[in-house]
């Protein structure tokens, strides 16, 4: 037992360090500079940072984007998603190693590591399992995003937005804030994989709509 639980612990400790290097710290201010914020992301191409809209949202560019162990750099909103509370930033000379998303969904009782800033603390990590699938969260506007990821693992501001990875390294979702301490939700690596790259060379999804016009003839 006594080995089976040191390798365990070390095979964690690595892949915290392994994935620790691919996250960043956001900080920028409104428009007005009259409020600052703070969040987490997660390098997602050589120049390119993902984090979820409602870090961003009412903020000026350029942003400041501080990766683990190296200076901070200025980054730029390209694209964003507020219905998946998605947002895509420009960080020219990123670089640094990318995270990769999982293809597979996860399932229920899975482990992972929540990483992330919550509260400023830089270079946290949480574990947990997948505590449940399919879940939806009311937006403060009253939209509802659908079939998010719950988690036990620990999700405070700060680190929402940070990178959920299971034991392979590779991103099951993106933390965001739950209804209560020990329900947090996350955006799929499903949703990401098909929203990012529609950030990216878009800025913001194409979704279909439906017109219906009424012409009045006498």
């Amino acid at each position: 037992m006594g080995s089976a639980l040191q390798a365990f612990n070390a095979e964690l400790s690595d892949l915290i360090r392994q994935v620790l290097p691919s996250t960043v710290t956001i900080e920028g201010y409104s428009k007005d500079l009259a409020d600052n914020s703070q969040g987490s992301g997660w390098i997602y191409g050589p120049e390119l940072v993902v984090t979820n809209y409602h870090v961003i949202e009412g903020l000026a560019n350029p942003m400041t984007i501080s990766p683990v162990g190296r200076a901070p750099m200025q980054g730029e909103v390209i694209g964003s998603d507020p219905e998946n509370d998605i947002a895509v930033i420009r960080v020219q000379g990123l670089g640094g190693p990318l995270l990769e998303l999982e293809s597979k969904p996860p399932k229920l009782g899975e482990l992972c590591i929540a990483i992330g800033s919550p509260h400023s603390y830089r270079e946290s990590a949480s574990m947990g399992i997948i505590s449940g699938l399919s879940r939806q969260i009311r937006k403060p506007g009253g939209a509802v995003i659908e079939e998010m990821i719950q988690t036990d693992a620990s999700v405070n501001p700060g680190n929402s937005v940070g990178p959920l990875v299971n034991i392979h390294g590779r991103i099951v979702g993106m933390n965001t804030m739950g209804p209560a301490e020990t329900v947090n939700l996350a955006v799929p690596a499903e949703t990401l994989a098909a929203v990012v790259p529609e950030l990216v060379e878009h800025g913001s999804v194409l979704r279909a709509t439906i017109g219906i016009s009424i012409a009045l003839t006498e």
